[in-house]
């Protein structure tokens, strides 16, 4: 072969190495992308998978929490209902809604039972499940070191959990592994208020209603005139114009005349002159109510507190408003108590205070609180209706001097079935409370019903000072 062949055989073969370096480089390189790409696909998957793992919990802690807190109320009103010690509660009520939302068991009377409301509703089962997914193209091996349940507020408990978590791909490429804390907040809003049947045995039901930012009282607009030695009133407002069609002052009168509410609790809108009021058809019954106010712009001159030349309000006949030196106030407080409004409290009862039966805020809770999530306001308070059972008395009764519904029972006298039980405060805790040294610790408030007592640290939380008396 001659020189020439010699090289053309050297450059081909240099050419062909070439070739096939270039094509395993490209290979190799493509391999080397594929597995990032595939890596990094599997990686994403296993953080959303853990995330969805994270979320699902709380979520079904949640279902948990709630079902173990209406567990517990159940089996404190019953247990209420079941002996004579009407203040029986649930003892370590943190404790008891802990290891139901664990496991499911409930301990009474030194018995450790598993309650059929918890079934397969337990933090242990859900992590059974978890652990035990076959679909999946990850394998999961999740343990739960401990839980707390701690207040968080007024209307929530926490369920903290402490979780170890190891996830990896059933294939080995992903892993994770690490120990994490979840948090899941449990509402008690709509549930039953155990503190009024364990202190009633059983007869009075309230259902916990919150209420987040109440207004309790509106201070409306000012009048020209008012009674300067009668300066205070309030009640129930008949709005006599508007009830009259904003008529004549005949036809004014004829709307009091036949009014047939409570005269002493009635607060009258009128638009009737002196003159007009002093009718002898209604001056003497007008003089018997809570308070009249008058757009006509004249003294009025009545006994009864009044406040006159005052422009149109907006007050309905059914709305609660009070007077005051001549200025018109309308008291928001009588529709939270038809509501049957809790409000929030730093001093009354929380929630696990009330499964026990205590009428006292527990400075154990307000701790907790304070160290898990820097919460100083845990307990909760609602204002009595007109209806309470009365303690030593086994009936329903009316609120505030213990009208027995069933006459001739114990402590009543057949006929007029009235014991007189003092001037308690309508706040739940403090009116349930057995202390006698409480009974004079209610004052009326202008404006609202007739048994209605507050005593001087609620007037002033709800802006009522001044209105008392």
């Amino acid at each position: 072969m001659d020189n020439k062949g010699y090289v053309y055989t050297i450059i081909t073969v240099t050419l062909s190495i070439m070739l096939l370096l270039f094509v395993s480089f490209y290979i190799e390189t493509s391999k080397i992308k594929t597995d990032d790409v595939s890596s990094r696909i599997g990686t994403d998957e296993l953080h959303y998978y853990v995330e969805s793992t994270r979320k699902d919990t709380e979520r079904a802690v949640e279902i948990f929490g709630r079902r173990a807190a209406i567990y517990v109320i159940d089996a404190a009103i019953y247990k209420s209902n079941h002996t004579d010690n009407v203040t029986v509660g649930i003892n370590d009520s943190v404790s008891t809604i802990k290891t139901l939302i664990l496991n499911g068991t409930f301990v009474q009377g030194g018995e450790v039972i598993d309650s059929p409301y918890m079934q397969n509703h337990t933090l242990e089962k859900w992590i059974q499940r978890l652990n035990n997914r076959t679909s999946d193209r990850f394998v999961s091996e999740i343990e739960v070191l401990d839980i707390e349940v701690v207040p968080h507020d007024p209307w929530r408990f926490a369920v903290i959990m402490w979780v170890d978590m190891d996830i990896r791909e059933r294939n080995g490429n992903s892993l994770y592994s690490g120990s994490d804390v979840f948090y899941t907040m449990v509402s008690v809003a709509g549930l039953e208020d155990p503190l009024y049947p364990l202190k009633t045995q059983g007869r009075v039901t309230r259902y916990i209603n919150p209420v987040t930012e109440p207004v309790y009282l509106e201070s409306l607009k000012n009048g020209t005139y008012y009674n300067a030695a009668n300066t205070k009133g309030g009640g129930i407002v008949f709005n006599v114009v508007v009830e009259s069609g904003n008529g004549n002052a005949a036809a004014q009168r004829d709307n009091i005349t036949s009014y047939n509410g409570t005269i002493s609790e009635t607060l009258f809108i009128v638009n009737m002159s002196g003159d007009e009021l002093n009718d002898t058809s209604i001056r003497d019954r007008i003089n018997q109510s809570a308070g009249v106010i008058s757009y006509d712009d004249s003294d009025i001159n009545l006994s009864v507190a009044y406040v006159s030349n005052i422009s149109e309000l907006a007050l309905q006949t059914g709305d609660w408003a009070a007077i005051n030196d001549g200025k018109v106030y309308r008291v928001y407080i009588n529709d939270y108590i038809d509501q049957g409004a809790y409000f929030a409290s730093n001093t009354s009862p929380c929630f696990f205070d009330r499964l026990e039966g205590n009428l006292d805020l527990s400075q154990k809770y307000v701790y907790l609180a304070r160290i898990y999530f820097d919460v100083w306001i845990i307990g909760m308070e609602s204002i009595k209706d007109r209806y309470v059972y009365c303690p030593g008395i086994n009936q329903t009764i009316l609120e505030m001097d213990c009208r027995c519904v069933y006459m001739n029972t114990a402590g009543c006298a057949e006929g007029s079935g009235v014991m007189q039980r003092g001037n308690y405060s309508s706040i739940d805790y403090l009116h349930l409370e057995h202390n006698e040294s409480l009974k004079a610790g209610g004052k009326r408030i202008y404006g609202t019903p007739s048994w209605f007592r507050l005593d001087a640290n609620h007037t002033t939380k709800y802006g009522l000072d001044g209105l008392d008396y």
